[in-house]
């Protein structure tokens, strides 16, 4: 609890305070990479348990994941169901589309060619769900090579936490895994503050419209008081 105090207070809330989506950009780009980094860890284990063999598989399905979280039953078609609104979620960017469509420039200064038009946000969308779509199709055959029909929900929950229980052939576990799980959870956090942009955007919006604020613009651009702007974030 002390230290989602700490990251909540020293990390969370002062993204929260961002004003502009574009001042993203690079905790995007960290976020990003953090996937991707996690990607290539559960790639590299599982072409080297098909290499290796069960003498590397069975370094993680005896590991450190409990039986519950090894417990898979392939008969139950059901559960595919039940998979698909994770999926779903997975891939929903729907509560920042229209503020990325908003920050998109209008033109560009030196040609005049316009950037803000439906064309080019279906290719910002296009792209995106293209790099979640790659990553979510390796993340998943390759952690099936490493566990086969014992993956568990979780893949990096399952795999070695200490020296003593990594397999050989990997001279940088649990080194790699640990940054992995790092990664992973700096790229949560890092979402957290563009959702809670949206929202505030949102609140904003809405009281403007029904008439509680006064709208301020500055600069021809939407600007919200510093108490309001406070009192919608902590709200």
């Amino acid at each position: 609890s002390v230290l989602i105090i700490i990251i909540a207070s020293f990390i969370a809330l002062p993204l929260c305070m961002v004003r502009n989506i574009n001042d993203f950009v690079w905790t995007s780009y960290f976020a990003v990479i953090s996937i991707i980094y996690m990607a290539c860890v559960v790639i590299s284990y599982g072409i080297k348990a098909e290499v290796y063999g069960d003498s590397f598989k069975n370094h993680f399905v005896n590991s450190n994941a409990t039986a519950a979280q090894l417990a898979v039953n392939t008969s139950d078609w059901d559960k595919v169901f039940k998979a698909i609104p994770i999926i779903c979620y997975a891939f929903n960017c729907h509560l920042a589309f229209i503020p990325i469509f908003q920050e998109l420039r209008r033109t560009d200064p030196s040609t005049g060619k316009e950037y803000r038009t439906v064309k080019n946000m279906d290719r910002v969308a296009m792209g995106a769900y293209a790099i979640c779509g790659s990553l979510y199709i390796l993340v998943g055959v390759f952690g099936y090579m490493l566990f086969g029909d014992s993956t568990p929900h979780d893949i990096l929950s399952a795999m070695p936490a200490t020296s003593e229980s990594c397999p050989p052939h990997a001279p940088a576990c649990p080194y790699d895994i640990h940054v992995a799980r790092l990664s992973i959870a700096v790229a949560v956090l890092s979402l957290y503050p563009k959702l809670q942009w949206v929202a505030r955007t949102c609140i904003d919006d809405l009281l403007v419209d029904q008439g509680y604020v006064q709208e301020v613009k500055v600069k021809d651009t939407r600007y919200i008081p510093q108490k309001r702007f406070l009192a919608e974030t902590f709200f």
